[in-house]
């Protein structure tokens, strides 16, 4: 069924992030997950995003999510437009400071919706 899908979600902007910085970034955020949450088998998590933010207050941070796939729940339904489906799963991030140091990890529904072709 996915495989006659394409996405409507629109990625964010964010300043670029290099290899090297982004595997300490990602070693660091699935670390603070597994401190966080000790019985989730960090080997289920799937890599969402990594992004590095400046906000109006101009106090730069980092912020990584991680998908647990096997909460997703499938909704599919009709729009004027044409046919959607959303996939909503558990997405735990991890907000740190430029430097890495953690500041948050939190837990929210990630929502993805998604075209489907006709």
């Amino acid at each position: 069924m996915l495989a006659g899908l394409t996405s409507c979600h629109k990625s964010q902007t964010s300043q670029p992030i290099g290899a090297t910085e982004a595997a300490s970034i990602k070693s660091v955020a699935l670390a603070s997950i597994a401190a966080k949450y000790p019985s989730l088998d960090s080997s289920e998590l799937i890599f969402g995003d990594m992004r590095r933010e400046t906000p109006p207050t101009g106090k730069q941070f980092i912020l990584v999510s991680y998908i647990l796939p096997t909460s997703a729940k499938t909704n599919e339904y009709d729009t004027p437009e044409g046919k959607r489906v959303k996939i909503t799963r558990k997405a735990l991030s991890v907000t740190m400071s430029p430097t890495m140091e953690v500041q948050n990890v939190s837990e929210s529904a990630r929502e993805d919706i998604y075209k489907v072709d006709q």
